[in-house]
This record gives C-alpha cells, sequence and structure tokens, in this order.
C-alpha cells in the first residue's frame, strides 16, 4: 500500500522502494560527473600533448555536451578545492584542459572563490 503521494506505507516499506525525486540526479549533475571524471583521468600524471591533447580536448568537448559552464565549475572548483595539496598540479592541469576544452571562462574565478570556501569548511 502507498500514500496518496506514492511513499510506501509502513506495513508495505520493505518490499517497496520510493525513490524520491531529490534522489535522482539531474542532466547537469551527469554530466558535471562526466567531465570530472574525463578531467581526472585525462590530468592524472601529465599534461597531454600533440595528438593525446587533441583527443583529451576532443572527449573533454563531448563530456561536456553543449555545457561550458560545467566545464568552468569543474575547472574553478579543481582549483579552489586543490590550492596546497599534494594533488594540486594535477588539478590544475585538470582545470586548463577545461579551459582548453571551452569552458566559460568568465565563469571560472566564482567557481575558484567557491572552491576555497568549501576548502576552509
Amino acid at each position: 500500500m502507498t500514500t496518496a503521494r506514492g511513499v510506501p506505507t509502513a506495513a508495505h516499506s520493505s518490499h517497496s522502494i520510493f525513490v524520491s525525486p531529490l534522489m535522482v540526479p539531474r542532466d547537469e549533475d551527469v554530466i558535471y560527473a562526466r567531465i570530472a571524471v574525463a578531467a581526472r583521468r585525462l590530468s592524472a600524471e601529465s599534461y597531454p600533448g600533440g595528438r593525446d591533447r587533441e583527443l583529451a580536448l576532443a572527449e573533454l568537448a563531448d563530456q561536456a555536451s553543449g555545457r561550458p559552464d560545467l566545464l568552468a565549475r569543474y575547472a574553478g572548483l579543481s582549483v579552489g578545492l586543490n590550492e596546497g595539496s599534494p594533488d594540486e598540479d594535477c588539478y590544475l592541469r585538470a582545470a586548463q584542459l577545461c579551459i582548453e576544452a571551452g569552458a566559460d571562462t568568465s565563469l571560472i574565478p566564482y567557481w575558484i572563490a567557491e572552491g576555497r570556501r568549501l576548502a576552509t569548511r
């Protein structure tokens, strides 16, 4: 049995699964996650050069699905959250790849500041 809103009642809650709309990722969350995974992987050891760089930029642009704002968010948060960390160089490379892949550079200062703020929490 469920309530009028589709929430399982206590008697059936162990047999039913209710998925809150808050638990379902938004499209932009999925795109952002893909950007983050790709950027981090592509910049893990060194900044790619030559043909590898071209492929890395094409992959990031593809993962961004036409969302330069999400490339900028990842670039800025990567920088702001990881200043002074042992992995800072990797995140700086990832941010640079996002910029070259088409990030909206006007948004990056905001996201760097936000990353710094979050890092001090």
